[in-house]
């Protein structure tokens, strides 16, 4: 009668319940690194969006003065600014703005009536560029967040008419 009810017991084996520990952890561990690199993305995703907006309030604002008349820029601690008496910068304050390297390996920012504005002889706020709107206005800028995002803005702004809003 002792053979009858040993034989009947029913569970699992260690060794089975090992098995299937280990295929969870390989499946847990596969779904984790899939949503991390998901929430990596979508991260780096928003950053690129964030930059994108931030170029394109720029490149509205310059099209917006650039039709209005001549004006003044100047770039000082990697930040564009807008005048010479009150600074208005352009950019907000995690965002900062370098040149695009032309083929003499120059950071070129601004092009504008022979005029440029660079790295190397940047147009400080003490001394800004004369903008002239008879002329466009060649833009050459890379911003970068905090996170170390680029974006590139290589636009030219012309004025064709009179700025209607």
């Amino acid at each position: 009668m002792l053979k009858k009810y040993t034989k009947n017991q029913s569970g699992i084996t260690l060794l089975e319940l090992l098995a299937s520990l280990t295929i969870s952890l390989i499946i847990i561990g596969l779904l984790s690194a899939v949503l991390i690199s998901s929430f990596t993305q979508t991260e780096r995703t928003q950053s690129h969006i964030h930059l994108r907006q931030e170029a394109n309030a720029i490149v509205l604002e310059l099209r917006r003065i650039h039709s209005e008349g001549n004006y003044q820029l100047c770039y000082e601690d990697e930040k564009l600014f807008l005048g010479s008496v009150t600074l208005h910068s352009l950019t907000r304050e995690q965002i900062t703005v370098r040149g695009i390297e032309d083929s003499s390996g120059e950071r070129i920012l601004l092009e504008n009536n022979g005029s440029t504005m660079s790295e190397s002889s940047p147009a400080d706020c003490n001394s800004p560029m004369l903008i002239n709107n008879n002329h466009p206005l060649i833009v050459t800028l890379i911003l970068i967040d905090e996170s170390g995002q680029e974006y590139e803005i290589d636009t030219v702004i012309d004025r064709l008419g009179p700025y209607i809003p």
